[in-house]
């Protein structure tokens, strides 16, 4: 794990969290890919559980390793706030896991095939710098052709092709703070990196 990436504050919560896992819930997005390599730093922590939980039990639990706590429930699917200066999110999401969990610090993370399938969802959504950033990286490890399989077994009834026009779409993205990098890399390979990868495809 890339420990780094995180700072001394958020590696406690994650360990103080570590009941998550056995209440079913699992960390992906930008920090889960950032502990596994290293590419950037990362703040949030985002929790997913495939099967409902309670969120008066999950909130009750939490309150017991918080030092400081505020946290929403917006509706039935999800809870969210600040813990412990942090922002953390938890969501019910049904999609099957299509790789291995990975256990560490008593937290269960994502596969790098669920988050690389997972991220490609965010870029059509919302498209941040920071998605481009990692999708950018995920791709020369893995190439596009790779992630669209796990697109395809994650969400079997995903249009990949508005994938590959969101991938080469960096208007939104273009306002965004770029995320602090701990490799060499800047937005402009990024971009580049990214069309290049697309046009390469049969669109």
């Amino acid at each position: 794990m890339y420990w780094q990436t995180i700072d001394s504050n958020r590696k406690d919560l994650l360990a103080k969290l570590g009941f998550l896992k056995d209440l079913g819930f699992y960390m992906a997005g930008g920090t889960a890919l950032a502990l596994q390599i290293g590419h950037r730093e990362s703040v949030d922590f985002d929790f997913y559980n495939e099967k409902k939980f309670n969120a008066d039990n999950l909130v009750s639990k939490i309150k017991e390793v918080a030092k400081s706590l505020e946290i929403e429930v917006p509706d039935i699917y999800s809870v969210m706030g600040m813990i412990n200066g942090v922002s953390v999110s938890f969501f019910e999401y049904e999609y099957s896991m299509i790789g291995n969990l990975v256990v560490e610090n008593g937290a269960n993370l994502a596969s790098l095939s669920d988050i690389a399938a997972m991220k490609c969802i965010a870029v059509v959504q919302r498209g941040t710098k920071r998605d481009f950033v990692d999708m950018y990286f995920l791709n020369k490890m893995f190439g596009l052709p790779k992630i669209f399989e796990w697109v395809a077994k994650k969400y079997p009834m995903y249009d990949t092709y508005h994938i590959k026009t969101a991938l080469m779409y960096f208007v939104e993205a273009e306002r965004d703070v770029m995320p602090k990098m701990l490799v060499d890399c800047g937005w402009e390979e990024v971009k580049t990196g990214l069309e290049k990868a697309v046009l390469s495809l049969d669109l």
